[in-house]
């Protein structure tokens, strides 16, 4: 930004905190004999969910149908600060010039560390 490097700040507290959108919870609906290792949080829209894990507000988000234009300055965020991102199905870093993306979801796993 403004030719200055994004840098993560410095908080050491950990966040105990997940954020989804309403579409993820189906993920956890798999194992419902297990607990969840932290408190769910749904905070409404793609960016925000990914941004509040670049911050530390979060330990991780999950999102089930984000479109490419939902996510991608918070991808560029997330990947400026180190944090990790597993693509569940598509892989937007794969994508060509001139492909129609209206109908493809960008399905994704975000964290602050390597251990999501």
């Amino acid at each position: 930004m403004n030719d200055r490097k994004i840098v993560r700040s410095n908080n050491d507290q950990r966040s105990q905190c997940v954020s989804l959108c309403s579409r993820s919870i189906k993920i956890l609906q798999k194992k419902p004999n297990e607990i969840f290792p932290g408190k769910i949080r749904l905070l409404g829209v793609s960016s925000l969910n990914l941004t509040s894990v670049a911050m530390g507000q979060t330990f991780g988000a999950i999102e089930s149908t984000p479109k490419i234009w939902d996510i991608a300055a918070a991808w560029l965020i997330l990947e400026e600060l180190n944090c990790k991102i597993d693509w569940l199905d598509v892989n937007p870093g794969n994508l060509r010039v001139g492909m129609d993306l209206t109908n493809v979801n960008f399905p994704l796993i975000a964290g602050r560390t390597e251990r999501i």
